[in-house]
């Protein structure tokens, strides 16, 4: 049985992948190798999602070249997917790569 889900917010995320303030590190770690678990998921919203790639990469100097489709192209994608559309459509053929299909 799944438990309660706690939520985590951008700077928990950007101190766990990048460890780059010790402190707010160590307990970002804790959390996330600790406390969450299959019974007590955590939880990334929309918003702290974009937020944390958005600081991953201006602040951190990330490659957005690492993915074959663009992030802005895989949000919309994904959550269209999860809330049951069995399709995205649309006209930007880049999109394609991120799971949506061509009207053309």
């Amino acid at each position: 049985m799944i438990g309660p889900m706690i939520g985590l917010d951008t700077n928990v995320l950007v101190r766990y992948l990048t460890q780059d303030d010790p402190k707010q590190a160590a307990r970002a770690t804790r959390v996330v190798e600790e406390e969450l678990s299959e019974n007590v998921p955590g939880f990334i919203g929309l918003m702290v999602l974009v937020e944390t790639v958005w600081v991953l990469q201006r602040l951190y100097g990330a490659s957005a070249e690492e993915s074959s489709c663009g992030f802005a192209d895989a949000i919309p994608a994904a959550a269209a997917l999860i809330a049951g559309c069995s399709k995205t459509l649309t006209f930007d053929r880049g999109a394609v790569r991120a799971g949506m299909a061509l009207i053309e």
